[in-house]
């Protein structure tokens, strides 16, 4: 090697270009033997590293993001789910017209019917375009919550979460208010109000959240910060484990039992289950994302003043809200 080459891969070592290290003497060959001009050649050697960062990026922020593994729009099965719209989950993906505005989104149903597996699904999609994400049991987060408030650091922790575009909240419903101090679910609501975007899945439809909050004027306010500007979801079908059990149908068309491994569709998961969730959603909090700009539809509810703007979307069947914030 010679003395020129050596010094420089030191200074790609010094300026962290592990890629240009990597390809700048293949490409110095091909520009050598066709006679690139300097441009070209840096140009090259750039877009190469670009392009690799981009890749580490994408695979640091799923990481980070503790989503359920596997759960993409591509293998989630709407024909078991008329009420949903694939091509309206496949926009809210894009993260276009909520994210950067910090709606909402709320996914309701029982047990099994692919909850989790959708919202994932849609967080692999803003990951993919850029947003940062992350996935956590509800009950998880309290517990972390709590442990800040008692350490007089609630604020300190509630701001780390800030770098996540959209914090998912699965099985809010498991979340009982005999837990100490639950209201700190109710500061994070508060704080991520019209700046960061929340996404939660529940059982239960919103006049059973007095279960989960201290008081029913705790609950009226979480509920009504969560459906001012945001989408919901209803997911009202039969739970997928529950037709495996019975030996029905799993999918229109499909034989009886478990699917086919060949077909591309894979069946919806039971959310609720401590399989399906995953061990230890903790919340990692590092890296950097981008964040979209757009507007949000809003719709009305009786719910309050603020909630007059809300959201409601559904697919052509527009099922109606699932219950009413508690009074």
């Amino acid at each position: 090697m010679s003395t020129a080459a050596a010094r420089l891969q030191f200074v790609l070592n010094e300026l962290r270009l592990p890629t240009v290290k990597r390809l700048w003497a293949v490409l110095a060959e091909q520009s050598n033997k066709e006679g690139w001009p300097a441009e070209r050649f840096l140009v090259a050697v750039m877009e190469h590293e670009l392009a690799e960062r981009d890749t580490r990026r994408l695979e640091r922020h799923r990481l980070e993001s503790q989503l359920l593994p596997g759960k993409r729009l591509s293998n989630f099965d709407f024909t078991v789910v008329p009420t949903v719209s694939k091509a309206h989950v496949s926009a809210l993906a894009e993260g276009d017209g909520w994210i950067g505005q910090g709606a909402n989104l709320l996914l309701f149903g029982p047990p099994g019917v692919g909850k989790s597996h959708l919202v994932c699904a849609i967080g692999n999609g803003l990951i993919d375009r850029g947003y940062r994400v992350c996935f956590t049991r509800t009950s998880d987060l309290v517990q972390r919550l709590q442990g800040a408030r008692r350490e007089m650091r609630l604020s300190a922790e509630i701001a780390r979460l800030d770098r996540f575009d959209l914090l998912i909240l699965d099985d809010l419903s498991y979340v009982r208010r005999d837990q100490a101090e639950t209201s700190v679910l109710f500061e994070l609501i508060a704080e991520r109000y019209e700046r960061k975007s929340l996404a939660l899945t529940a059982n239960q439809p919103f006049s059973g959240w007095d279960q989960v909050f201290p008081d029913a004027a705790m609950t009226l306010a979480a509920v009504d910060r969560l459906v001012h500007h945001s989408t919901i979801l209803e997911l009202n079908v039969e739970s997928y484990r529950r037709r495996v059990a019975a030996g029905g149908k799993v999918f229109e068309g499909k034989s009886k039992g478990i699917h086919n491994p060949d077909d591309h569709v894979t069946p919806t998961p039971v959310p609720g289950d401590r399989n399906d969730v995953g061990e230890g959603a903790t919340i990692p909090c590092e890296v950097s994302g981008a964040r979209g700009d757009a507007s949000v539809p809003l719709r009305s509810t009786k719910a309050s003043p603020r909630a007059k703007d809300q959201t409601k979307t559904t697919s052509k069947a527009k099922p109606t809200l699932p219950g009413t914030a508690a009074t």
